[in-house]
């Protein structure tokens, strides 16, 4: 498990606290700021990136192709912003911005 603290600037109005990947079971656990607790597969954050080369497959009624057994490879924080997340199919441009990582985190995106 590695877990990931979100900067103090950050959280200024924002709701997430802390992320941590659990590997064995493929999700990344989010803990929130009212005490919500959620935990979203490696698959669905795959699905849901938000690079140019993902947003265009969409655009022409595709999607990424995602392996069974997806991994996160590694993360990065980038600044108070976001994280850019690097799967184990070598996908690695996706920047996902922390307030979109919580409406995720919350179900607001489907």
């Amino acid at each position: 498990m590695l877990g990931l603290k979100v900067s103090k600037k950050y959280f200024e109005g924002n709701m997430i606290q802390s992320i941590e990947l659990k590997d064995s079971q493929r999700i990344m656990r989010f803990v929130l700021s009212s005490d919500i607790v959620s935990e979203v597969s490696y698959k669905r954050l795959r699905a849901l990136c938000k690079c140019s080369q993902c947003e265009a497959l969409r655009r022409v009624g595709s999607a990424p192709e995602i392996a069974p057994n997806l991994q996160i490879i590694e993360t990065m924080t980038l600044g108070d912003h976001g994280l850019n997340i690097r799967f184990s199919d070598g996908h690695d441009r996706g920047i996902y911005p922390f307030v979109y990582l919580e409406d995720i985190a919350l179900g607001n995106i489907t």
